[in-house]
């Protein structure tokens, strides 16, 4: 649902806003499915984070990444189960 023609500079805010709202959609969809309800479930924003902190959250929890190829470069999205 891209305009046309779009500058350069709008084409990088949707890049940059992107993951954002991918997260939000799927997050949106996913509670709606949980089988109880969560009285003290807590959403924030998405965070960008450092690769290296991924990663060690990667290395030690359950974690799932599914890397989509795109003409604009990768979108990677990870979730992470954290360990208790």
């Amino acid at each position: 649902f891209v305009p046309t023609p779009i500058s350069d500079e709008e084409k990088q805010e949707m890049m940059e806003s992107l993951p954002g709202e991918i997260v939000n959609t799927v997050a949106g969809l996913a509670i709606s499915k949980f089988p109880k309800k969560y009285k003290d479930l807590i959403m924030s924003e998405p965070i960008a984070m450092d690769r290296s902190i991924l990663k060690t959250l990667q290395e030690n929890n359950l974690s799932k990444t599914k890397e989509i190829e795109t003409s604009d470069g990768n979108l990677t999205c990870t979730i992470i189960t954290i360990k208790d």
